[in-house]
């Protein structure tokens, strides 16, 4: 765990608060979804208060990349932003798919079968 935060916080001294961005609001901040700064600044403006409200109001983190593209920099915004020290904002859970998906699914695809209902 403390592994991940460190890596979500590259640049960043645990206890400092990341200077506020001023940037413009159609800046891309999740690229798998299109997430801008715009839809984070809303989402914040709406209450939003740590990673997990963004990823539920505007789905940053929760494309293809599940948050490692992103992660970084949506955490430094939101500690700008909110004024406080990256070290204490909350990780964002983690949470596996929706409905497992069996192994055999996968490889009937690989070998041209296609995915079984």
């Amino acid at each position: 765990r403390a592994r991940a935060r460190e890596s979500l916080v590259i640049g960043a001294v645990p206890d400092d608060v990341v200077e506020e961005w001023n940037g413009p609001p159609e800046t891309v901040v999740c690229p798998c979804n299109g997430v801008t700064v715009g839809e984070l600044r809303a989402a914040v403006d709406a209450g939003a208060r740590s990673p997990d409200d963004l990823k539920r109001v505007t789905r940053c983190g929760m494309g293809w990349c599940q948050w490692r593209r992103c992660g970084a920099a949506a955490m430094r915004w939101l500690s700008g932003t909110l004024a406080v020290p990256v070290g204490r904002l909350p990780l964002p859970r983690v949470r596996p798919p929706l409905r497992p998906i069996p192994v055999s699914a996968f490889t009937e695809f690989a070998e041209g079968g296609g995915l079984s209902e």
